[in-house]
């Protein structure tokens, strides 16, 4: 079973990606196609059952075996739960970065929960850095641990093979696991650390469920948009491609995710508002560099922005 999203436009060969480049995104005289539709097709005859999460397909030699695997995801949980955000994403690997973005002294226990919602390329992650920087939270972000994994390594296809292992390092949500194995999630949480959530928001019942949980757990949970038109995201997820070789597909932020950050915001602040302390829509749509506009606000309000 192919992993490419069914709502997604196939953009297979070099003709499909360069109208796609040209006609939605409007980027005159783009350069890389024949890379990205060659991306495309590496995605397209890779199926599920491939991912790192439960196949040893394409993990690293060193880190094959079940026994080998739990080693590392403990060891990735550890480095993010004690070393300091790097200064860019980018640098994060295996033994350096964490998502910590004050040092851990710093690190407040006050119950706050921040979730943050916004397409791939939108900026979430310099959100994220600042208001946990402002509160003394934990970012709990699977691209972290995604970066940690040998594998994101593969140009096309490692962000989607190692996306669910990611994820449930980060998370949790693995079927079987050791007695001594705790996600960055449960270690915060049990601790009262305030965290600092990064998801993309595709629906609605995934964010209602953190809300819920953490609301249990007597957490004040803040819901925050990180609004940008689809097509600013996906171009910038391009011109992310051509200084870093790592591709996360196109037409999937386009088409597959499109507006639904948006709509599982307005939807949440309508029919729960009670789930939530407090609800904020960020614009990116900014110059670089400058910081992200408040367009929309109810209930607590956040001191950061």
């Amino acid at each position: 079973m192919s992993t490419r999203n069914p709502y997604a436009r196939p953009l297979l060969t070099d003709k499909e990606m360069r109208a796609f480049l040209e006609q939605a995104l409007e980027i005159p005289n783009p350069i890389m196609v024949e890379e990205l539709a060659q991306c495309e097709g590496s995605l397209e005859i890779l199926n599920d059952n491939q991912f790192t999460i439960d196949s040893d397909a394409f993990r690293n030699v060193a880190y094959s075996t079940d026994a080998k695997r739990w080693e590392l995801r403990k060891r990735i949980v550890h480095e993010l739960f004690h070393k300091k955000r790097a200064t860019n994403d980018e640098h994060i690997k295996l033994g350096k970065g964490g998502a910590l973005a004050l040092p851990k002294k710093e690190l407040k226990k006050n119950s706050k929960a921040f979730v943050i919602i916004g397409l791939p390329a939108s900026g979430k992650s310099g959100v994220a850095n600042t208001i946990a920087n402002h509160y003394g939270a934990v970012i709990l972000d699977s691209d972290y641990a995604k970066r940690k994994l040998p594998e994101f390594e593969k140009k096309d296809v490692g962000a989607t093979i190692t996306h669910d292992e990611s994820d449930a390092i980060v998370f949790g949500g693995f079927k079987k696991q050791p007695s001594d194995f705790e996600s960055l999630y449960s270690k915060c949480v049990k601790e009262k650390i305030n965290i600092v959530i990064v998801k993309i928001g595709k629906t609605q019942e995934n964010i209602l469920a953190y809300a819920e949980g953490l609301k249990k757990l007597h957490y004040d949970v803040h819901l925050v948009l990180v609004s940008l038109d689809r097509k600013l995201a996906t171009c910038r997820a391009y011109n992310r491609y051509k200084k870093t070789l790592r591709y996360v597909p196109l037409a999937l932020i386009f088409d597959g995710y499109g507006n639904d950050p948006i709509l599982t915001y307005y939807r949440l602040k309508t029919f729960h508002p009670k789930e939530f302390k407090g609800f904020l829509k960020l614009s990116t749509n900014v110059p670089v560099h400058n910081d992200p506009k408040v367009i929309d606000s109810m209930g607590a309000k956040l001191t950061c922005f």
